[in-house]
């Protein structure tokens, strides 16, 4: 959502929200954040689900960052 903003006067105004984008977030995680903003304020990255259906797969890779660590060592 964005809104504009006045800061000069006297009170703090805004305007009524406007939706950035349309986007099917994921509605099915906790604890996750679905997307975060660039450093700049100019770019976002999103998990977004590309069907209204819920996944039929969910794939957990387990001690990720050994193995990570293992294909480091034998380049």
């Amino acid at each position: 959502m964005s809104s504009a903003v006045k800061t000069g006067g006297a009170e703090f105004e805004f305007s009524a929200p406007n939706p950035l984008f349309k986007t099917r977030m994921l509605t099915w995680t906790t604890n996750f954040h679905e997307f975060d903003v660039t450093p700049d304020g100019q770019r976002f990255l999103m998990i977004r689900s590309d069907t209204a259906e819920a996944p039929s797969e969910l794939r957990f890779v387990l001690n990720w960052a050994e193995q990570l660590r293992e294909s480091g060592q034998r380049r």
